[in-house]
């Protein structure tokens, strides 16, 4: 039996996509507010957010994220502490610490998760049958953690295949399609010029 708490949606996504790295952990503001009861004060928190100082930086250094699509914003780790001044006024000081705590705990499994990730990339298909092959001797002492190096190891394999390229390219195309139809949208309504540049008035 898999672990789905090694492999989450996201590890799996990253493995057979061959990322440098698996996406950091994000918490949408909406679920956070209403996880606590305080999805009525989701779009002040929200607001007060977008209006604070260091909101340029956040985004830039993609600590926030706007889901256009949504119409909601996304938070890593980084900005749930930088504007924990702002939502410890919606949750409580302790519930909101325990939530950090909890966060903290899936960004050091995902640290974990990526330097098993960049192991796996930089073997060959050589290298990769005799890593399954050499901790065979494990398989009844540890069956669980055989087991995973073995599902790792496939998916691996996998990644360096055609198939999971195709398969992501057709699940992702209506989110590219609205994509790309929204980005049409933004340039009629602020035209620019060939180099880039917004056409002067």
């Amino acid at each position: 039996m898999i672990d789905k708490d090694i492999f989450t949606d996201e590890v799996v996504y990253a493995i057979l996509k061959r990322k440098p790295e698996i996406n950091r952990t994000y918490i949408v503001l909406s679920k956070l507010m209403k996880m606590y009861d305080m999805e009525t004060y989701a779009s002040a928190a929200e607001n007060r957010i977008l209006d604070s100082e260091s909101i340029g930086y956040a985004i830039e250094k993609d600590h926030v994220v706007l889901d256009v699509f949504e119409k909601d914003i996304w938070l890593d780790e980084v900005a749930l502490h930088r504007f924990s001044y702002i939502l410890e006024g919606y949750i409580s000081e302790s519930s909101y610490d325990k939530f950090l705590d909890y966060v903290g705990s899936l960004e050091h499994t995902r640290r974990i998760h990526n330097q098993a990730l960049e192991m796996y990339q930089g073997k060959s298909l050589k290298g990769l049958i005799s890593h399954v092959v050499e901790h065979r001797k494990y398989k009844n002492t540890f069956p669980s953690e055989f087991e995973m190096i073995c599902y790792w190891c496939k998916l691996e394999l996998l990644s360096r295949t055609p198939f999971p390229r195709l398969y992501y390219f057709f699940k992702e195309l209506p989110d590219r399609l609205r994509f790309n139809y929204l980005k049409q949208a933004l340039h009629k309504a602020f035209p620019e010029s060939k180099t880039g540049k917004k056409v002067q008035s």
